[in-house]
């Protein structure tokens, strides 16, 4: 448990696709170990719906974004350092916010229940207005970003979202209850395998107040902000009498194949009623044991190779539950082979400016079909959201992108997914636009000199662009949508 006046509050904008946008959340990391004066959540746009909600009212001009105190200070990009978030930080702690406090407690109910207990105090002596978000947060979230690393601190959802009253010395208090299975992600997946002891709620209340705030793009922009007055924070407290459950084969991170004993040690003071495994999104299978130990025979051929979360769940004869679950990876031999990209290009070799560029991919199907095929590409150092290709049969895609500018350095890729989930990406691949041809008609742009190398052409750019992801919001729901990681 945990009361603060004015714990700085940082939400992290950011997407799966985003190439720059791990940079942003690694800097919140490690500032965040050299300072406690503010906690971050990560709003991964593409897997969580309240996630979306939220980053939709911010409105942002570009992934990653970073807002500070509900908008008091915003940085756009991935900066080189953590100047920039240090001092966004710094500036927040020298606002004068309202004396509001928040407490909250949260307990673990077994079976993804969780009991979050709330109280706002005003300690002004006129009436307070604001806005209360209670975040159900994962620490090691099961999302990854575009470096297939867990992002830290993403929103599951809101517990709570309402709009809150409270008279000067005075109090609101409330019980909520938050249950995991009961809610889903963009992938239709639920969190009934939530770690408890992987959950922090974070209670922040922002005042009710619209300041309208100059955000610095070119030309520059606007956004309204609701400034955050006050956060608490708490992480599940266990009810004496469930079950103590752990799995004790296959440990976090095994590798397994072939048919695997999935083995677990239960321990209960009322007595075991049941005890279930759920592997992956699958249904809840009983367990068989005695004395304490129970064990499932699982055919891992039945599922995709890949990571794959093992979930127990024990239930006592007072109808008090307990969980563990593990990460595993599957690696069997004669598996399902996903599809495999073997050649991408661009159309004309030598792109001038003026030109629009077709950019193709041919891609065999094996086992599995083809759910998408997507275009990332970026001009510079801002990428565009990735773009649907047309199937034009027989293996190839294609989409036209530009015209580009002359000088302007384009990056771009290719994503395939089946309908396992499972997806392969191609390598980047880049050109440089060249001049206009000439208007005598020599047409020299490109041409090779003496020593064989070329003045114009494909260009490699070996430094990746590090700053920000440009949105289109034309283009944002249809991809989300889409998007689906195994």
């Amino acid at each position: 448990m945990m009361a603060s006046g004015h714990m700085v509050f940082v939400e992290d904008i950011t997407a799966t696709w985003c190439g720059y946008c791990p940079e942003a959340s690694q800097g919140l990391s490690d500032l965040s170990a050299q300072r406690g004066d503010f906690r971050f959540v990560t709003l991964v746009d593409d897997r969580v719906p309240d996630a979306a909600s939220r980053n939709e009212e911010y409105n942002p001009s570009g992934f990653p974004t970073v807002m500070f105190d509900g908008g008091y200070e915003e940085v756009i990009g991935a900066p080189s350092s953590t100047d920039a978030y240090d001092a966004a930080v710094d500036s927040c702690q020298e606002r004068d916010a309202p004396p509001i406090s928040v407490i909250v407690d949260c307990f673990d109910e077994g079976g993804s229940r969780l009991r979050i207990d709330l109280e706002v105090e005003n300690g002004a002596s006129s009436e307070y207005s604001g806005r209360l978000l209670v975040n159900v947060v994962e620490i090691v979230s099961r999302y990854q970003d575009s470096d297939g690393s867990p992002y830290p601190y993403s929103l599951l959802g809101y517990a709570a979202d309402e709009d809150i009253s409270i008279q000067g010395g005075e109090s609101y208090t409330t019980s909520i209850d938050w249950v995991g299975s009961a809610e889903k992600d963009l992938l239709g997946n639920d969190f009934s395998d939530i770690d408890p002891s992987n959950i922090v709620i974070y209670a922040v209340v922002f005042n009710s107040g619209s300041n309208l705030k100059v955000r610095k793009t070119v030309p520059p922009s606007y956004y309204t902000a609701h400034y955050a007055d006050a956060m608490g924070e708490a992480h599940p407290q266990k009810l004496g009498g469930a079950p103590d459950v752990e799995i004790t084969s296959p440990r976090e991170g095994r590798r397994v194949s072939g048919v695997a004993d999935i083995d677990a040690r239960i321990g209960s003071e009322n007595g075991i009623d049941t005890v279930e495994v759920k592997i992956g999104q699958g249904d809840w299978l009983e367990m068989s044991g005695l004395d304490g130990v129970y064990t499932y025979s699982w055919d891992t051929t039945e599922v995709s190779n890949g990571p794959v979360r093992i979930t127990v769940k024990a239930r006592d004869r007072e109808g008090l539950v307990g969980m563990d679950s593990v990460e595993v990876v599957v690696e069997n031999e004669g598996s399902l082979v996903p599809p495999e990209i073997v050649e991408v290009h661009h159309s004309p070799q030598v792109v001038k400016e003026g030109d629009e560029v077709m950019i193709s991919a041919y891609v065999v199907e094996y086992d599995t079909e083809i759910s998408s095929v997507e275009l990332t590409y970026c001009i510079g150092d801002i990428c565009l959201l990735p773009e649907e290709m047309d199937d034009e049969g027989s293996g190839t895609y294609s989409l036209a992108i530009g015209p580009f500018s002359e000088g302007d350095t384009v990056r771009y890729n290719v994503l395939v997914t089946d309908v396992e989930g499972n997806e392969v990406r191609s390598s980047d691949s880049t050109f440089t636009v060249q001049p206009p041809s000439s208007a005598d008609g020599t047409g020299n742009e490109g041409a090779e000199g003496d020593d064989g190398s070329s003045d114009g052409g494909t260009e490699v750019n070996s430094s990746p662009a590090p700053y920000f992801t440009l949105l289109i919001p034309a283009l944002a729901i249809t991809m989300l949508m889409l998007r689906r990681r195994k």
